[in-house]
């Protein structure tokens, strides 16, 4: 295949080069020698197409069109033109039908541009292609959460869970999380998050302490103690979620920066905020309940100023 992908037109074809147009009238003409010449390109073609269509060449060649597809719908993702996206992954499927990755990046945009119908519909392709694509049962997860499916959520989390390494604290969380969210099997979440939290200390070769912790795993343990009637050590986990979280958000923001430039750390800056906010939101929701008013009305208010907005999937 050549090195450096064609131009390609609406459809996702690959452009030819231009005719000459002595006339200046518009019209894509050229030489009688330049037209007999670009004849016998396209009779090659044609013929080499049917001569690698029996040895899986074209598919090749096909999928080779859709992966260019692919990486300059994920470019235009960087830049934020998520439609612009789109259509190229739409294109693409039509080079490359049976590949799940691309029906999995379109079902997180979809789902980024609230489109949960399309999301669905998408992530449902992908686990039909590939029934352990366990990024697909995660990203799905997430649409019947912001639908309040939570019973599917949680489903979707399990198949995670088998699917994933046994030594993946993340699974694990993500399943506790679902439930707490839900409302259900809340001391089968309890027993996900310690197991969450063992599992990290020993992959990170540190104590299975809160000190230690990520901000993420505690916050949802700190939940589940209020969800389950705890609010004393839901609040110290919480304390220690804000701080830890301000320690992990600060140090990887220097490293992106220092990677990959300003725009990289505003960008990164945005999403950690929102994980603070639900942290904040949690915090505030234990205060309430212990009648610490205005500890209550500060926390709240501070998740809501950092983006917390479960409409938008931040919750």
């Amino acid at each position: 295949m050549p090195s450096t992908p064609p131009q390609v037109d609406e459809h996702g074809f690959p452009i030819p080069p231009t005719f000459d147009d002595p006339n200046g009238a518009g019209k894509r003409r050229g030489s009688p020698c330049k037209l007999v010449l670009w004849g016998l390109f396209l009779v090659f073609v044609a013929l080499l197409a049917g001569g690698v269509a029996e040895s899986g060449g074209w598919k090749e060649a096909k999928d080779w069109m859709a992966g260019v597809l692919v990486n300059r719908a994920r470019e235009k993702v960087a830049l934020g033109d998520l439609p612009g996206a789109l259509t190229d992954l739409q294109r693409a499927s039509a080079w490359s039908p049976d590949n799940p990755n691309i029906f999995k990046l379109r079902a997180d945009i979809k789902q980024e541009l609230n489109d949960f119908a399309g999301s669905l519909e998408d992530y449902d392709r992908v686990i039909k292609l590939n029934g352990r694509h366990a990024a697909a049962y995660n990203g799905r997860s997430r649409v019947y959460q912001r639908l309040n499916r939570h019973r599917e959520a949680i489903d979707d989390l399990t198949q995670v869970v088998k699917l994933s390494s046994e030594r993946d604290p993340m699974s694990r969380n993500n399943r506790a999380y679902a439930r707490a969210i839900g409302g259900l099997e809340l001391e089968e979440g309890f027993q996900d998050i310690e197991a969450a939290l063992a599992l990290s200390a020993d992959l990170r070769g540190e104590a299975n302490d809160a000190e230690h912790a990520l901000a993420a795993l505690l916050d949802t343990r700190g939940y589940l103690h209020f969800l389950l009637g705890r609010p004393e050590p839901a609040l110290a986990d919480l304390d220690q979620a804000v701080k830890n979280a301000k320690k992990e958000h600060e140090s990887s923001l220097d490293i992106i920066e220092k990677r990959y430039g300003a725009k990289a750390r505003r960008y990164y800056q945005t999403e950690f905020n929102k994980e603070l906010a639900v942290i904040y939101h949690h915090r505030g929701q234990i205060h309430e309940a212990l009648g610490h008013s205005p500890e209550a009305q500060d926390d709240l208010k501070r998740g809501d100023e950092l983006g917390y907005n479960p409409a938008e999937g931040v919750y």
